[in-house]
């Protein structure tokens, strides 16, 4: 595991912390008796919580500090220039000049991985550094008996997203490091795009009784973590790491070009804002596409809070619907009040130490 944050902080006076809903007690047996996914789990370091008593506990009005979107961009971006690196040095060093599909994919099924592994430890040392919004309930972490689903989950989408990225996008002419200057206003393009699409299909997950049964094992879990992002039904977890995706990139197509390595890029961004959304993190950090600040000025930004509180008080009728925006919630009428990230508790000038490894 990655070092993390040790000091033992007691809870707020008067609160007593309610156990999570979804119990995880596997990690307190001897590791001798883990089954295979609890051990991959430990050894990929995908544990989605730091560990227990470690992280500070706090009222709803104490100050919550701001995860400034340069830092999110500090901790991706020498990430994807590794990547596109690698790949132009594997090129030189074959002397060709691309990878077939199918390497090309290969490469990029890995590097999406390794990536994400970053981004689980990127929320796991700021939950222990900041605790967790609705602190006096415990998070939930793998649940007992559902191990190997989780995984599967992970490893399904973290393979199936670079599948889809090089049957959409894929192309021999084109090279690594071949990123467009207008790549911001891109991803903002695809952002807005993708949590449309996302909208409708979420909401009608919850409205429509047919379509709710493929949603609510989504919902079991009232307080989530990053490793509890895609735990849902297969059905879902095929929408959401393809047929959104796809849709998402066939719609900003008809805007502006997006080629594959601009693709791997908005994906990368597009999974560290799944993954924070569920993390429960106490800090005030939204999508690092924001629009050119648009979102923000006109109140449709998105932040951690917004999804937790569809999680713990939604179930087949709820708001906050989107995953990347407020966009849509907006216009539609469905956006929920904050509790602990509303502007007056937000200390603006106090930023997270947030890690850049």
């Amino acid at each position: 595991m990655s070092t993390t944050v040790q000091v033992v902080v007691p809870p707020v006076a008067g609160h007593t912390r309610k156990p999570a809903t979804l119990k995880s007690e596997w990690r307190k047996r001897d590791p001798k008796t883990w089954t295979f996914a609890q051990r991959f789990f430990e050894r990929a370091d995908l544990w989605p919580l730091p560990p227990e008593g470690t992280a500070p506990v706090h009222k709803i009005n104490d100050p919550v500090p701001r995860l400034a979107q340069r830092q999110i961009h500090r901790f991706l971006v020498p990430k994807l220039l590794v990547t596109f690196g690698l790949h132009a040095l594997i090129l030189k060093l074959i002397k060709k000049r691309a990878l077939h599909p199918l390497a090309a994919f290969a490469f990029y099924s890995g590097a999406f991985k390794a990536i994400n592994s970053r981004v689980f430890n990127f929320w796991r040392v700021l939950g222990a550094k900041h605790g967790f919004l609705d602190g006096e309930h415990e998070r939930d972490g793998v649940p007992d008996g559902h191990e190997s689903k989780v995984a599967q989950s992970l490893l399904f989408v973290t393979t199936i997203r670079p599948v889809l990225s090089t049957f959409l996008a894929y192309n021999t002419r084109d090279q690594p490091f071949s990123i467009s200057k207008l790549i911001p206003l891109k991803l903002s393009i695809y952002t807005v795009a993708l949590d449309y699409w996302f909208y409708v299909y979420h909401r009608l997950m919850h409205e429509v009784d047919f379509l709710w049964k493929f949603h609510s094992r989504h919902h079991k879990t009232k307080h989530p973590s990053t490793a509890l992002t895609l735990y849902a039904d297969e059905w879902q977890e095929l929408f959401d790491a393809v047929v959104i995706p796809g849709l998402a990139y066939l719609t900003t197509k008809q805007f502006i070009s997006l080629n594959f390595y601009e693709f791997f890029v908005v994906m990368i961004y597009q999974t560290f804002i799944e993954l924070g959304g569920h993390s429960g993190v106490r800090c005030y950090a939204t999508p690092p596409n924001a629009c050119f600040g648009l979102l923000r000025f006109f109140k449709m930004d998105l932040d951690i809070e917004a999804h937790d509180l569809h999680h713990r008080r939604g179930y087949k009728k709820s708001g906050n619907y989107g995953k990347q925006t407020l966009v849509w919630d907006t216009l539609f009428g469905t956006k929920m009040p904050r509790d602990e990230t509303r502007d007056e508790h937000i200390e603006w000038n106090q930023h997270v130490d947030a890690p850049w490894y």
